[in-house]
């Protein structure tokens, strides 16, 4: 149960989001994002897939930072379905999907198509840093699932991806933010291989 007599540090404010800096603001998605989904050609038509257009599924979306995709379509494909060319540096998050994949979030790296089964999130750069956004939706996971229920088969949709609040600092903090974390899934990640290495040699 909260506790409603926390006493909040001077600079800072309490907001529903918890206590964060004075400077700091509480905005929705919508008001910094253009909020996006994608489509599926049909898979019936061989003219609209095997092309060279990434098409993002909703289960890479454990790639974290999306570089390539399994399948591509062709133009054909784009313009006789909901697919559309999202850019690089979006934020996507899966709105369905089986296991942990349903509130789960992903950079895409490169220009890409997706399906409709996940939700972009192009940020407008002068007011957000898209991997500050990431970052921050990352450490949101299991609060962006119960939205809808963590045991409920409905999934997120686009109006509560617009709808969700998030505290924004100003945009150099958000950069100096998004740099530290940076480096430390670097760290964790060459540290990860090294275990990886390690458990290899002791089978050897």
């Amino acid at each position: 149960m909260e506790n409603k007599n926390v006493k909040v540090p001077n600079g800072y404010k309490k907001m529903e989001l918890g206590v964060i800096p004075e400077e700091w603001e509480v905005v929705k998605v919508n008001d910094f994002c253009d909020v996006k989904t994608g489509g599926t050609p049909s898979t019936k038509n061989k003219d609209f897939w095997d092309g060279d257009i990434p098409w993002m599924s909703s289960g890479e979306i454990n790639k974290k930072f999306v570089y390539n995709t399994e399948k591509k379509i062709t133009q054909k494909g784009l313009e006789n379905s909901n697919a559309r060319i999202l850019p690089a540096d979006s934020v996507m998050m899966a709105l369905n999907g089986q296991g942990k994949t349903r509130g789960s979030v992903a950079v895409l790296k490169i220009p890409s198509t997706c399906n409709q089964s996940l939700a972009c999130m192009i940020p407008n750069p002068k007011i957000n840093h898209y991997l500050y956004l990431f970052y921050n939706l990352q450490s949101r996971y299991s609060e962006i699932r119960n939205y809808t229920g963590d045991t409920g088969r409905e999934g997120l949709n686009i109006k509560i991806i617009k709808d969700m609040n998030v505290p924004l600092p100003p945009l150099p903090e958000q950069q100096k933010i998004a740099s530290i974390l940076s480096k430390v899934d670097e760290q964790i990640e060459q540290t990860e291989k090294i275990i990886g290495k390690t458990e290899l040699l002791k089978k050897v």
